[in-house]
């Protein structure tokens, strides 16, 4: 099974505590976990997978071989050292752009089983945001 774990850049300390914790236990009953390499609940929900031993996928809204945000580059290495992986329907290349996220979000449920919002924005920034 797949589950994607989506929501803010910016949550509170206890939503990204959540995402962490789910990400975790998924991990342990050997769900693969999809989220978006994004700060806030995305590292969340990557790290716990990581944490639990289990694999984790990140969708990302760039081509691969950008990182977005840079800061999460030793991340993105963790996922792959243990057997995730990057994925993006952008070429190599491709720099951060605001209407690629949204499409990035569309990919992730379409990689997943069910989608698991843990902390959205506050105020929603549109209904797309979040599938």
């Amino acid at each position: 099974p797949r589950v994607a774990i989506v929501g803010s850049r910016r949550p509170s300390p206890y939503g990204e505590a959540v995402a962490e914790q789910l990400g975790l236990e998924l991990a342990r009953a050997g769900v693969v976990v999809i989220s978006g390499l994004a700060l806030g609940i995305d590292a969340a929900a990557h790290r716990g997978a990581l944490n639990g031993g289990g694999v984790t996928v990140a969708v990302m809204g760039t081509g691969v071989d950008v990182i977005y945000p840079a800061g999460n580059r030793v991340l993105a290495d963790a996922i792959l050292a243990a057997g995730g992986a990057l994925v993006s329907q952008f070429p190599d290349g491709t720099a951060p752009r605001r209407h690629n996220f949204p499409a990035r979000n569309y990919t992730m449920a379409a990689l997943s089983d069910v989608v698991v919002v843990v902390e959205p924005s506050s105020p929603p920034r549109r209904r797309s945001t979040y599938i």
